[in-house]
């Protein structure tokens, strides 16, 4: 048998263990969310992967329910993390500059002290709480470490010696979980970043980067950009040297997917072995996706395509806890999860977290639980809104900050005016993963426009309420989710 494959079958180990059922045992319950970089849905097994690239997360879904229509909130990985531990809008924790623009990328996120925290409720409920960032950017002094007890942030200047990547993290995860009573309840929150780290190691590791072949349909050498980050060619920082093609890079992502999965299974393995796994909830959620060329980006993030925003959503319960074995096909988001994870500890959800809680669906019901996920940011600065067949989005070429960018978006720094360009992305006519090719059908453009622009205005009001002093950006927040105004949530989710 071929080493991987005896590593994929040690993985599933944990899987087939049945262990005792959660009960009056006196063992606290447990939480544990991975929020994983870069992971797009469709390579999994169960996203329609034919590498067999993820058994553990597979496994994970056929114990739990599988979200197959789950959205990220931003391309941005900062708003996609400000989303998972507020339960809002990322453009909230987005800060504007002077004259209402958006600052630089340096200074652009701070999650306001008057935005509710995930971690904040757990932790007045009785939860010990613990994060462990995979990136500089995930910081403590930004708003991201509240309600954290312990938050384990990751130090570029220290990263050589603490260490990096899932296995450092899931490390200190576990020497804080095992110095917790084991009657205590907990909530960790574990940051994975290999996915998008492995473009910029200055070595590959063949056991990952060569376990799977290319496929001949990306065949193609992607031509090499002049900059960091742009359109239509491969930035310089994540080239791998020599004439590689797309398809050796894909290849490459999938065994590195291969290499976290099976990182992921041990971690499972001890906390079977230790009895925690019995009475954890385990959620594992893509924070944004990576394309692959689609919408001319290669092997970054950064526009509001399916390959940017389609990304998995696993939630396992305990065993012998809610349903089994379910795929809901219906739209949700990442917004989701902070009010999911509430209910599943037993805590009201704050008035001003505007995301729909999933119980429903982990308790059998198909119903689906929103009409509409929107998304926004990315290097277009643009703004979505999804449903169960359509995307529409808008975006404005003068809204990309960097000049750099700007110019192999558009093939020229200079731009005349601020018009804006619309597209309508038809999942039901399309599975193209790229949204450059757009539907053309008035009448439902101009509802999904409608109700973009209505939730937009509402958020925009906030988010400048949130950031000027003395303004009521309690009464701001609470707008948000007015049942009379929301356009979002279906009736049997309000």
């Amino acid at each position: 048998m071929k080493p991987f494959l005896v590593l994929l079958a040690c993985a599933l180990v944990w899987l087939c263990a049945c262990g005792p059922r959660p009960g009056s045992s006196g063992e606290g319950r447990g939480i544990l969310v991975i929020a994983i970089d870069g992971l797009r849905a469709d390579h999994l097994g169960i996203g329609g992967n034919d590498r067999p690239a993820t058994p553990v997360l597979d496994g994970l879904a056929r114990q739990g329910v599988w979200f197959a229509n789950a959205r990220s909130t931003s391309p941005d990985l900062e708003g996609a993390h400000a989303s998972l531990l507020t339960g809002c809008d990322p453009l909230l924790s987005s800060r504007l500059g002077k004259g209402g623009e958006a600052s630089s990328a340096l200074s652009r996120w701070l999650i306001p002290a008057a935005v509710p925290s995930l971690a904040e409720e757990l932790l007045r409920g009785g939860y010990d709480t613990a994060a462990f960032a995979d990136h500089p950017s995930i910081d403590e002094t930004l708003g991201y470490g509240r309600g954290f007890r312990e938050f384990r942030a990751l130090r570029e200047e220290d990263a050589a010696l603490a260490g990096e990547g899932f296995e450092a993290a899931s490390t200190k995860f576990e020497r804080w979980l095992g110095d917790r009573s084991r009657s205590q309840d907990w909530f960790a929150y574990i940051e994975a970043h290999d996915l998008v780290r492995q473009w910029s190691r200055r070595q590959e590791d063949p056991r990952w980067s060569r376990l799977y072949e290319p496929r001949p349909e990306l065949a193609m050498v992607p031509p090499l950009g002049a900059f960091r980050r742009g359109f239509y060619a491969l930035s310089r920082d994540r080239w791998g040297g020599g004439p590689i093609t797309l398809g050796e890079y894909e290849a490459r992502y999938d065994g590195e997917l291969t290499n976290l999965d099976a990182k992921i299974g041990r971690v499972l393995e001890r906390l079977r072995a230790t009895g925690r796994l019995r009475n954890t909830t385990v959620i594992v959620v893509g924070t944004h996706g990576m394309s692959f060329g689609e919408g001319g980006l290669y092997l970054d993030a950064g526009k509001l395509d399916d390959a940017d925003l389609h990304v998995p959503l696993i939630v396992r319960q305990p065993l012998g806890s809610g349903a089994m074995t379910q795929v809901h096909s219906h739209v949700v988001s990442l917004v989701d999860v902070a009010p999911t994870v509430l209910e599943l500890a037993g805590i009201p959800r704050p008035a001003t977290m505007h995301g729909v809680s999933l119980m429903p669906t982990l308790k059998g019901d198909a119903a689906p639980l929103r009409r509409y996920a929107f998304a926004a940011g990315g290097l277009l600065q643009g703004r979505s809104v999804i449903d169960d067949r359509y995307c529409y989005e808008e975006d404005r070429a003068n809204a990309i900050g960097d000049r750099l960018v700007r110019e192999t978006w558009l093939g020229t720094t200079a731009v005349s005016g601020g018009e804006q360009r619309t597209h309508l992305h038809d999942r039901g006519l399309s599975r193209a993963m790229d949204h450059l090719a757009s539907t053309e059908d008035g009448e439902v453009q101009g509802r999904l426009r409608t109700v973009l622009r209505q939730w937009m205005d509402r958020v925009e009001a906030a988010r400048a309420a949130l950031q000027s002093p003395g303004a009521d950006a309690r009464g701001a927040l609470e707008s948000l989710v007015d049942p009379a105004r929301s356009a979002w949530a279906t009736e049997s989710a309000r």
